[in-house]
């Protein structure tokens, strides 16, 4: 891993989000020669810097996928590899706003891939999400098309491999559902949910760029690949928030009060992270899935074979046990809170 991204010059957008600001973590140590960080908000930004000035090699760029003149400044000297996180992510905001939905994660990804383009990037992975897959949402809707618009980059590509990321819910990022329980449960708030029985797919943000990091190396180009993981239900978690998580930030259990208020604009029950489409081109290893494109000619690497899989759904999938599910609460919970 480490040799893939040594000398390398690496651009990542939407740095300050806790995907994009955990690539560059990560990133930072492996010897790259330069790492962009590229994001619109100075203070996150401002607050980066300081968290990672033992790095020199991180420059600091304020700018918006959205501005062509600002992501051809970034691209002046040499990229050699891109990761492309940001995006408009929250699913009711992006119902609210579809046309701001649109313009940060269509047009901002077609920005990033025609640029990368001209520039001969070698390697460009866009961040995705289960959203994605069979879409009802203006935020999935978006993200589908720039995973489209990520593929169909290798057909204009000079040997640069272009793929995608997909993934569940990730615990601990900024606006997930954990570091809201706990603000509301630290100001003294209801807990408020959609539903109990809605499921998700779940994944430490640690895991997730580990994996990211590691797709980048495998990547051909025209695949999206998905990172293998469990499942919860929401009201699983929920009791554990309560009789677990709350008495250790000195909270008791019966003095939480629980607001059921059913499933928001765009949401789904359960969620998955394939369509029965992309099972018959669809290869596995024991981390990941492989989606081979439909329209770019790739062979499966060594290590990879025919998936058997016929669905991937958060209804169907592995369920974390009740202490595995709280072990990895716990973990992000300290991510959230840092």
């Amino acid at each position: 891993m480490e040799d893939f991204f040594k000398g390398k010059r690496i651009l990542v957008t939407g740095a300050t989000g806790s995907i994009g600001s955990e690539i560059l973590r990560k990133l930072a140590g492996l010897g790259p020669e330069r790492i962009i960080a590229f994001s619109r908000d100075d203070s996150k930004q401002f607050y980066l810097q300081q968290e990672l000035r033992e790095y020199p090699n991180i420059q600091y760029v304020i700018g918006d996928v959205r501005d062509l003149h600002a992501i051809e400044r970034v691209f002046d000297d040499r990229v050699d590899v891109v990761f492309h996180a940001a995006a408009l992510k929250h699913v009711e905001i992006s119902e609210q706003n579809p046309d701001e939905a649109v313009k940060t994660n269509v047009i901002g990804t077609q920005n990033m891939i025609d640029i990368a383009l001209r520039s001969r990037v070698g390697n460009f992975v866009t961040i995705s999400t289960d959203k994605a897959v069979n879409p009802n949402c203006t935020m999935g809707a978006t993200k589908y098309v720039a995973e489209k618009i990520t593929t169909a980059a290798n057909l204009r590509s000079h040997g640069g491999a272009f793929c995608s990321v997909r993934f569940g819910n990730v615990l601990g990022t900024r606006g997930s559902v954990l570091p809201t329980f706990l603000r509301q449960l630290k100001k003294g708030k209801p807990l408020v949910i959609t539903d109990r029985e809605v499921t998700r797919f779940v994944i430490t943000i640690e895991q997730a760029v580990d994996l990211i990091l590691e797709v980048t190396r495998l990547a051909q180009g025209g695949e999206i690949f998905v990172l293998k993981m469990p499942a919860m239900k929401l009201g699983d978690m929920l009791d554990i928030v309560v009789n677990k998580i709350a008495p250790k930030i000195g909270v008791s259990p019966s003095d939480v009060e629980i607001v059921e208020i059913g499933l928001k604009a765009g949401e789904k029950l359960h969620e998955d992270l394939v369509s029965g489409q992309e099972t018959g081109r669809m290869w596995e290893s024991d981390k990941l899935y492989a989606i081979y494109s439909d329209m770019v000619e790739t062979k499966p690497r060594q290590g990879f074979e025919m998936s058997q899989v016929k669905e991937y759904s958060s209804r169907t999938t592995k369920r974390l046990s009740p202490d595995e599910l709280e072990s990895l609460l716990l973990k992000a919970m300290d991510v959230s809170e840092e």
